[in-house]
C-alpha cells in the first residue's frame, strides 16, 4: 500500500491498517456465507458496510496530511513526489531557512542560489542526502532525523550544508583552488597505494608468479615451494581466487583442481591441444581456438590487459586487518590534513564537504590545517575570476600567503577530529561538545563581506 511504504509513520497509519484488516476479514466472512447460502441476497452485509465506511473515513483523514507534490520556498523548488506529510516537510523547510540565514549572514547568499535549484525529498539507500550536479538538486532522505549530528546541533541542517559543499568543491572552485585542496591527498593516495601493494595481489605479482611457474616446467606446486610468508599467501590466493572465478587450486596449499590441471597442461603441452583441435575442426580453426583458449586462461589468471592493472584478489581478512592495523602511514597522512571528522577521511570530496560545514558555521572549531587549506582554495578561486567567499578566508589566506607552500605539520594523532561513523541513514555519530549551542553565533566567524556575482 502506498501509505505504508511512502510515509514514515504518519499519524493514524497504524489505526488505518487495523481497519483495513477488519474490513478484509468481514469481506471474507460475507463471501463464505454467500457461498453456502441458497439465496445469497439474504446474507447479512451490515458488518462489511460498517467496516468499509469506517476505513474510508480514516483513509480520508489520513490523506488530508499529504503534502503538496511541488512548491517553492525561499526561492528554491521543493519536490515531494511521494506527497510526504508536513511532519517531514517541516524539518526540511527549517533546514532551508537555516541555510539561507547562514549564507545571508556571511554575505554569500547569491552563491547559494547559484548552486542550488531544488531539494527533492524521498527515500535514499545508504545516504542521508546527495547532490546532483547536473540539475543542481539536493536529494534528501525523508527518514533522516535532526538528532545525532556530528558538527551542528541539527543533523538535517548539517546534511544540506554538507551536500552544498560538494557543489562548492566540484563547480565553484577554480582549477587552481581545486588543485590546492586536493594536493594534500596525494600523500594519502601514495600511502594507501603502498598498503594496497601489501594486501592485494598486484599486476606485478601475478606476472611474477606466472613466470615462476613457467620456469618450473609448468608445475605450480614446485614453483610455490620457494615462496614464504606474505608472498606465499598472495600466491595461494592468486591461484584460488582467479579473475574468472573457476577455482584453480586449493587455498591452503597448491593442490590443483581439474580445471587447474587443464590450465597448466595447456601451457605445458600446447602442441597436443593444437593437434586435437586441428583433427576435430581443421588447422585454420584450430589456431583460432588456441588463441581463444590462451586468452581465456590468461584472463582468468589476471594476466591480460583487461585485468592487468587491477589489484585482485584480496588476501584473507585476518591478514589484511593485521597489515593495515600495523601500518600508520595512511593515518599519518590524513592527520596532516586536519580533517574535522572521521567521515571526512573517506576521500577528498567528503573531506571538503565536512570541512566546508564547519568553515561556514564555526571556523574556529577547525584545526589550523583545515582552515588554511580551505582558505587557500577559496582565495585562489577568487583571484582567478570567480567571486570570493570571504567568510574568514581573508585572514586565513593572508596568513597562508606569508608561508612557504608545503605539507603542513601533522597535529597529534586524532586531534580535532569528531567521531563520525558514516553519513548513511544507519549510523551512530556522537556530537562534538564544543559546538553545542554555538552554531548560530555568526559574530564568532569574523567579518562578513559581500559576494559579487
Amino acid at each position: 500500500m502506498w501509505l505504508s511504504w511512502s510515509w514514515p509513520g504518519p499519524r493514524g497509519e497504524s489505526r488505518l491498517m487495523d481497519l483495513r484488516k477488519a474490513m478484509h476479514t468481514s469481506a471474507l466472512d460475507v463471501l463464505s456465507q454467500a457461498h453456502g447460502a441458497e439465496n445469497p441476497s439474504t446474507v447479512d452485509v451490515a458488518g462489511l458496510v460498517s467496516d468499509t465506511r469506517e476505513y474510508v473515513t480514516a483513509l480520508n483523514d489520513l490523506l488530508k496530511q499529504a503534502g503538496p507534490a511541488k512548491f517553492t520556498y525561499q526561492g528554491f523548488l521543493i519536490l515531494n513526489p511521494l506527497r510526504l506529510p508536513d511532519s517531514v516537510l517541516g524539518k526540511v523547510l527549517d533546514a532551508v531557512a537555516y541555510m539561507v540565514s547562514l549564507f545571508k549572514g556571511r554575505g554569500v547568499e547569491p552563491l547559494l542560489h547559484e548552486g542550488l535549484n531544488a531539494i527533492q525529498i524521498g527515500w535514499l539507500i545508504g545516504a542521508a542526502g546527495y547532490y546532483h550536479a547536473q540539475d543542481k538538486t539536493i536529494a534528501f532522505d525523508a527518514s533522516t532525523s535532526a538528532s545525532g549530528s556530528t558538527m551542528l546541533k541539527n543533523f538535517v541542517h548539517e546534511v544540506l550544508v554538507h551536500e552544498f559543499g560538494h557543489y562548492v568543491h566540484m563547480t565553484y572552485l577554480s582549477p587552481a583552488g581545486k588543485e590546492s585542496w586536493e594536493s594534500g591527498w596525494e600523500y594519502v593516495d601514495q600511502a594507501r597505494s603502498a598498503v594496497e601493494e601489501r594486501v592485494f595481489v598486484t599486476s606485478q605479482d601475478r606476472h611474477r608468479f606466472f613466470g615462476m611457474i613457467e620456469r618450473s616446467g609448468w608445475s605450480p606446486a614446485r614453483a610455490g615451494k620457494g615462496l614464504k610468508g606474505l608472498d606465499r599467501l598472495k600466491y595461494l590466493m592468486w591461484l584460488y581466487k582467479t579473475q574468472g572465478n573457476p577455482v584453480t587450486s586449493t587455498p591452503q596449499q597448491v593442490r590443483l583442481t581439474d580445471y587447474g590441471r587443464d590450465v597448466f597442461s595447456f601451457f605445458a603441452n600446447p602442441d597436443r591441444y593444437r593437434s586435437e583441435f586441428a583433427e576435430a575442426n581443421g588447422p585454420e580453426k584450430a589456431e583460432r581456438m588456441m588463441e581463444r583458449r590462451e586468452r581465456t586462461y590468461k584472463g582468468n589468471l589476471g594476466l591480460t590487459s583487461y585485468y592487468d592493472g587491477k589489484n585482485y584478489p584480496l588476501l584473507d581478512e585476518d591478514t589484511v586487518g593485521e597489515i593495515r592495523s600495523s601500518d600508520s602511514t595512511v593515518d599519518d597522512a590524513l592527520d596532516a590534513l586536519g580533517i574535522p571528522t572521521t567521515y571526512g577521511r573517506t576521500n577528498v570530496k567528503e573531506d571538503f564537504a565536512e570541512t566546508f560545514v564547519l568553515f561556514m558555521v564555526n571556523p574556529s572549531a577547525l584545526s589550523e590545517q583545515a582552515r588554511l587549506r580551505m582558505g587557500r582554495a577559496l582565495w585562489l578561486s577568487g583571484f582567478t575570476g570567480k567571486p570570493v567567499m570571504r567568510l574568514s578566508a581573508l585572514r586565513v589566506a593572508s596568513r597562508w600567503a606569508a608561508r612557504t607552500a608545503g605539507l603542513l605539520e601533522p597535529p597529534p594523532h586524532g586531534a580535532g577530529q569528531a567521531d563520525f561513523r558514516g553519513r548513511g541513514s544507519l549510523f551512530a555519530p556522537t556530537t562534538t561538545p564544543s559546538l553545542r549551542g554555538r552554531y548560530r553565533q555568526f559574530p564568532e566567524l569574523g567579518p562578513s563581506l559581500p559576494c559579487s556575482t
